[in-house]
């Protein structure tokens, strides 16, 4: 195969994908995806061949490829390690091999799918009207159009909806280099599966929770459920029933001098008190 000499990079795509990370974490990974481009294929899975490879020392290596694999950055398959969106851009860039039975995208498919569910769109069709586009392109184009439509309520996509999610919590949140598990948003997406309201529920609960002081960052998105949950019930519990109106007693009159209304609200009370009697049948 022959590759080319540059890949492309979205700056919006890869500033929104290493949110969180850490300048040693953004350059790592940088360099495992020019390295991934420079292989034209995965990277070994070997800690003193990669740090050979990437420059750098083994403890680095040891240290941080573990968190990009708990990210979802790089999946380990037999033949190493993979990002699903280079590989998917190495099949367009690259001429067929002579004699290759079926596309490269299937075979990374065959590796990728034992370790992880998550194949996304680079294993896609690619856009037929569109054949100098790469994988990339299309993803970014799918993620901004990436509007499903339940009912009335217009459902956001991943992209929309971690970006809405990281301004409710601001500062509130660990990082992700520090907590990879919030990276992974799917908690948000049972949310609304489950019937809440991004902009009734969702959010204004994460911003509540947001606002008040702790000691520990969040570490998970999942640490909303039960609060989203509570918003939603509450939302949808039914008024209580009206209270019937009651008749206004009409107000007695009032003395204007106090001695003289507390002698007139003395003799009322034994009057009221003898009537009870009688009508008990007690009274002598």
């Amino acid at each position: 195969m022959r590759a080319l000499p540059w890949y492309k990079r979205h700056v919006s795509d890869w500033r929104s994908g290493t949110r969180g990370m850490s300048m040693e974490m953004r350059g790592f990974y940088s360099e495992c995806l020019d390295a991934m481009w420079d292989r034209q294929g995965g990277l070994p899975n070997d800690v003193q061949k990669l740090s050979v490879m990437l420059d750098c020392n083994p403890r680095t290596v040891r240290k941080l490829l573990p968190q990009l694999v708990a990210m979802g950055k790089l999946v380990l398959t037999k033949t190493g390690y993979l990002n699903e969106r280079m590989s998917g851009d190495i099949e367009v860039a690259c001429d067929p091999v002579d004699g290759e039975l079926e596309p490269k995208s299937t075979q990374v498919r065959r590796q990728i799918e034992p370790n992880s569910t998550r194949i996304r769109s680079e294993f896609e069709p690619k856009n037929e009207n569109s054949p100098t586009f790469s994988t990339r392109d299309l993803e970014a184009k799918k993620l901004e159009e990436d509007i499903v439509v339940e009912g009335a309520c217009a459902r956001p996509g991943w992209k929309d909806l971690e970006k809405q999610l990281l301004d409710a919590a601001g500062n509130s949140i660990a990082s992700q280099a520090i907590a990879p598990g919030l990276a992974m948003i799917s908690p948000a997406f049972r949310w609304l599966d489950g019937g809440c309201d991004l902009q009734l529920d969702v959010l204004p609960t994460i911003r509540l929770i947001a606002a008040k002081p702790r000691r520990k960052p969040i570490v998970s998105w999942e640490f909303f459920t039960q609060a989203v949950v509570d918003a939603k019930a509450a939302r949808l519990a039914p008024l209580p029933a009206a209270r019937a109106p009651q008749a206004a007693e009409a107000p007695r009159p009032q003395h204007r001098n106090p001695a003289m209304q507390a002698t007139i609200d003395l003799v009322a009370k034994i009057n009221a008190e003898v009537e009870a009697a009688k009508a008990a049948g007690t009274y002598q």
